[in-house]
Order: C-alpha cells, then sequence, then structure tokens
C-alpha cells in the first residue's frame, strides 16, 4: 500500500468512521502497487446510500485528499456498478 496511505492510515480510518462509513478498502492502483505520481487514491466504503445520499462520501474523500495531498474518489460498494465492484473488490486491501 502506499506510503501516504500507511501514514495516514490511522486518520483515515478515523475520518471514515466518522462519516458513518465502516469497512474501507483502497483498490486501484494503489492497492495493487502500481501508483505513479499522478495516481489518485480509491477508496472503497460500506455506506448505505440509499438512506444517506452520496454528499457525505464526497465530503470525506475531500477531507482524506487535504490530507494525504493527491486526489482521492470514495466509493460505496453498494453503489457501485457490479462490474465496478467486482473490480473494486477483487483489488481491494484492507485499511
Amino acid at each position: 500500500m502506499g506510503r501516504r496511505v500507511h501514514e495516514h492510515r490511522r486518520e483515515i480510518r478515523r475520518l471514515v468512521s466518522a462519516s458513518g462509513a465502516k469497512n474501507p478498502r483502497v483498490f486501484g492502483s494503489v492497492a495493487r502497487g502500481q501508483e505513479h505520481p499522478q495516481s489518485d487514491l480509491d477508496i472503497l466504503v460500506d455506506f448505505p446510500v440509499r438512506t444517506y445520499g452520496l454528499l457525505p462520501l464526497a465530503h470525506l474523500a475531500d477531507e482524506i485528499s487535504r490530507m494525504v495531498g493527491v486526489k482521492v474518489d470514495v466509493a460505496a460498494s453498494e453503489a457501485s456498478s457490479p462490474p465496478v465492484a467486482a473490480t473494486a473488490l477483487h483489488d481491494a486491501v484492507p485499511l
């Protein structure tokens, strides 16, 4: 897992929990060890999107992005399309 993620792991987990999300997992190039300087950070979480919408996840992504210094995308496992969810789950590394 990327250096920035490792350095901020505890704080990322705290922010995820405070947002009401659970089970944060890194996926994409960072999880595969293929990150480069322009890589973003992709995080998959369990979050009741049907109840609370996507706005809390957008705020969470912004908070994490400010902390780690790269663009962050936060995806909810229940809101992802089946092909995207399958790929994310295949790559996923628990935080």
